[in-house]
C-alpha cells in the first residue's frame, strides 16, 4: 500500500506498507547490513544480505536478499548492491511478487501496475553529469508515475539527498556511505571531509563520534575500528539528513533547503539549473499552487517553478482591469501582502487623493516574480515571498522585468505611465517610447513632499487623457473594485472565470464575490485564492477547466482517488475544483492531487483527490 502524505513538486513524503504491520515513511535510506558491513542498529528500514546477523526487526521494514528466518518481507524482494573489497555491482533476485521493477539506462515507457518500486540501477554513473541525471529521473518519474517510489540503491551521500528527492528519489542506499568510509571519509550534508582531518577539527557529534572519544582500541585494529567508526557517522547524517527532507517537504520547503545543500559541489548546482530551465513541464505538474513561503535566497530561485507559473499566469492568463487606464509602477516592501505595508499604505493614500484613482492601475516592480499587478497580491507566492534586498540589480532580474513590462504595457494598451521607484534607473530604458510617460524618483517613497509629487502627477495624467464617461452600474470606485477581483478570477481559473464577477462585497470580515446578485465564491486570504459556492462552480464547469468527474456515487466529505473518472490535466494540489457526477454538478472544493496523478488510479493507490467544501444535496 502506498499513500501520499505530503506533496512539493516530485518531493513527496510516502507511507508506504510493503507488508501489512509494517510501514516505511520516504524519503528513507534503506541501509545495507552483510558480512563485511554491519548493521546499523538506528535505521528505519534494512536490507539484509548473505552473511548479516539475524536481527529481531521489531516492526521495522527488513527487505531481505539473504536466507535470514527473520525477514518481514519475502525473500528476493529487494534490489541491493554490496561492497566487496570496495564496491561490486551484484543484482540481488527480485521478487516474484512483481512489486519491484529494475530499469537500466532508458527508463521504460510505461511501468506495470503491480509494481510499487522502481529500482533505477544505473544511477550511480550518472551523478555528476547533469545533463544525463536529470533527464534519465524526470523521465523515469513520467513513466512511473507519482505515486510509485523510485529507489536509487547506489545513491545516498548526505550532501546528494535533497536535491535527488527534489528530483523524485524516494529511496536511498547505503552503499555510498560504506565506500566513503572505507575511502577514509566523513560524509556531511555541506560534503566529505578526511576523516582524520575532520576528528582533529571536532566537526561533529553525532552519537558515533561522541561514542568513539570514549573508546579504547587495540592499534592492530584500528583501521577496521575506524572504518567502522567513519561508517556509523556516516550512516548517522544520511538517516538524520532523510529526516530532514521529510520535514521540509512537510513544511512545503524543500525547495528552500536544496538551494542551500546544492552549494557544496558544482554539479549540484547545475543539476538544479537543468531542472528548472528544461524540465519545468514534469515539477510544475505536481507543485501545490499555493504554498505558507517562498525564500529566494539565490539566482536559482528566479526559474523555480512556482515563480515561472506566476509569470506564465501574467503573460497569458492575466488581464488589466478594464477600468484602469494609467499604470503606476511601484517598488515592492518587505511585508506582504504589499497593501499592509506602511510604503504602501501611504502610497495608496496618495492615490486615492488624486482626481480619478479609479483610473489607477498598481503594479509592484520586483525580483524574484518581475511584474506583479496589485489585484493579484493575495495570490501565491506574490502574497509571502522575501528576498534579500540590496538595491542592486543584476543582469538576469533586469531582463526579467524587460521582458514582463514589455509584454504589461503592450497588453494593457494604457493611457499612460507612471514609474514611482527609486533606484531602478533601468525603467527609463524599458518604457522611454511609450507616448505619455512620467519617471519619478523618491527620495523615500513615503515622504510627504514625494507624495505630493505622486497624487499631483496623477492628476496631470488624469487631465491629459482627457474626461472619462461612467457607463457602469454604481460607483466609479465600487465598480472597479468588482473589476480588480474579476481579473483574479480570471488569473486563477483561466480566461473566462472574470463571469464570476460582476461585483463584490464585504461580510462578517469575509470579501465575497457576486454575480448577478448570487454569491459566486469567497476570497480565502490563508490560501490567497477563490473559494468557490455552487453557484460559481457552475461557472468554472462551464469553463471545461479545473474539473474532476467521479463515478455514480454521492461524494461526502472527501473524494477519494479511487472513485475519480477523469480529472483535467491543469488542476494542481491546492487548487480550486469543480466535482461533477453524470454530467451534473456534484461539488466544489480543493483538490488534494493534481489531475495527472488522479488520473493514475493504480491499485493500491490511497487518499484523498478532493476535500470537498459544498456539495449537492
Amino acid at each position: 500500500m502506498l499513500e501520499v502524505g505530503f506533496r512539493d513538486g516530485l518531493a513527496k513524503v510516502v507511507t508506504w506498507e510493503p507488508q501489512a504491520k509494517l510501514r516505511l515513511r520516504t524519503p528513507a535510506v534503506l541501509f545495507l547490513a552483510s558480512g563485511r558491513i554491519p548493521l546499523f542498529s538506528e535505521a528505519e528500514a534494512l536490507v539484509l544480505s548473505k552473511g548479516a546477523p539475524l536481527v529481531e526487526a521489531g516492526g521495522v521494514p527488513v527487505l531481505s536478499d539473504g536466507e535470514s528466518e527473520q525477514s518481514d518481507i519475502p525473500e528476493g524482494s529487494s534490489c541491493p548492491f554490496y561492497l566487496e573489497e570496495f564496491v561490486k555491482d551484484t543484482l540481488g533476485p527480485l521478487g516474484k511478487d512483481g512489486r519491484f521493477m529494475v530499469v537500466g539506462p532508458r527508463p521504460p515507457e510505461k511501468v506495470p501496475d503491480t509494481v510499487d518500486v522502481v529500482i533505477a540501477g544505473n544511477i550511480a554513473g550518472m551523478l555528476g553529469d547533469p545533463k544525463r541525471l536529470v533527464p534519465y529521473l524526470t523521465a523515469l518519474r513520467r513513466a512511473a508515475g507519482y505515486s510509485r517510489l523510485i529507489y536509487a540503491p547506489n545513491a545516498g551521500e548526505p550532501s546528494h539527498i535533497a536535491l535527488l528527492a527534489y528530483l523524485g528519489v524516494d529511496l536511498f542506499g547505503s552503499i555510498p556511505l560504506a565506500f566513503a568510509a572505507r575511502q577514509g571519509y566523513l560524509l556531511f550534508t555541506d560534503g566529505k571531509y578526511p576523516a582524520a582531518e575532520a576528528w582533529k577539527a571536532g566537526l561533529c557529534h553525532c552519537p558515533a563520534c561522541t561514542a568513539r572519544s570514549k573508546e579504547k582500541v587495540d592499534p592492530a585494529a584500528q583501521p577496521e575500528a575506524d572504518y567502522k567508526w567513519a561508517l556509523l557517522h556516516n550512516n548517522h547524517i544520511a538517516l538524520q539528513e532523510t529526516k530532514t527532507v521529510r520535514h521540509a517537504i512537510s513544511m512545503s520547503g524543500i525547495r528552500e533547503l536544496v538551494e542551500a545543500r546544492v552549494r557544496s559541489e558544482p554539479w549540484l548546482v547545475a543539476s538544479l539549473r537543468e531542472l528548472d530551465l528544461r524540465h519545468y513541464d514534469t515539477v510544475e505538474r505536481y507543485m501545490p499552487i499555493t504554498k505558507p513561503f517562498l525564500i529566494a535566497t539565490s539566482r536559482e530561485s528566479l526559474h523555480r517553478p512556482e515563480v515561472a507559473r506566476f509569470q506564465w499566469r501574467v503573460r497569458e492568463w492575466y488581464a488589466r482591469p478594464p477600468t484602469a487606464r494609467i499604470l503606476l509602477l511601484l517598488p515592492c516592501s518587505a511585508r506582504k501582502p504589499y497593501s499592509r505595508s506602511p510604503t504602501h499604505r501611504a502610497i495608496s493614500m496618495a492615490v486615492e487623493a488624486c482626481k480619478a484613482p479609479h483610473l489607477i492601475h498598481k503594479v509592484v516592480v520586483t525580483s524574484p516574480l518581475g511584474i506583479v499587478p496589485m489585484d493579484l497580491e493575495q495570490f501565491y507566492p506574490a502574497n509571502c515571498y522575501d528576498i534579500a534586498v540590496t538595491g542592486d540589480w543584476d543582469t538576469p532580474e533586469i531582463k526579467m522585468i524587460k521582458e514582463g513590462l514589455d509584454l504589461l504595457v503592450k497588453k494593457g494598451q494604457y493611457d499612460g505611465v507612471i514609474a514611482y521607484i527609486g533606484g531602478m534607473t533601468f525603467i527609463n530604458e524599458i518604457l522611454e517610447d511609450h507616448k505619455r510617460l512620467k519617471i519619478l524618483t523618491p527620495q523615500d517613497p513615503r515622504r510627504k513632499e514625494d507624495l505630493e509629487t505622486l497624487t499631483s502627477a496623477l492628476d496631470g495624467m488624469i487631465e491629459a487623457i482627457g474626461p472619462v464617461e461612467n457607463n457602469g452600474k454604481g460607483s466609479p470606485d465600487r465598480r472597479r473594485r468588482g473589476e480588480d477581483y474579476a481579473a483574479f478570477a480570471r488569473f486563477q481559473f483561466g480566461p473566462g472565470a472574470e463571469a464570476l464577477v460582476d461585483h463584490v462585497a464585504f461580510s462578517n470580515g469575509h470579501l465575497k464575490l457576486f454575480k448577478d446578485g448570487k454569491q459566486t465564491g469567497t476570497l480565502n486570504e490563508e490560501r490567497g485564492m477563490v473559494g468557490l459556492t455552487m453557484d460559481g462552480g457552475q461557472i468554472i464547469k462551464g469553463l471545461g477547466r479545473y474539473q474532476v468527474e467521479i463515478e455514480d456515487f454521492e461524494p461526502s466529505g472527501s473524494v477519494f482517488a479511487v472513485g475519480v473518472k477523469s480529472a483535467t490535466e491543469e488542476i494542481r494540489p491546492g487548487d480550486e475544483v469543480v466535482v461533477i457526477r453524470k454530467g451534473d454538478l456534484a461539488g466544489v472544493g480543493v483538490a488534494v492531487m493534481s489531475g495527472p496523478e488522479m488520473m493514475e488510479r493504480r491499485k493500491g493507490l490511497r487518499g484523498a483527490a478532493v476535500e470537498l467544501r459544498h456539495r449537492h444535496k
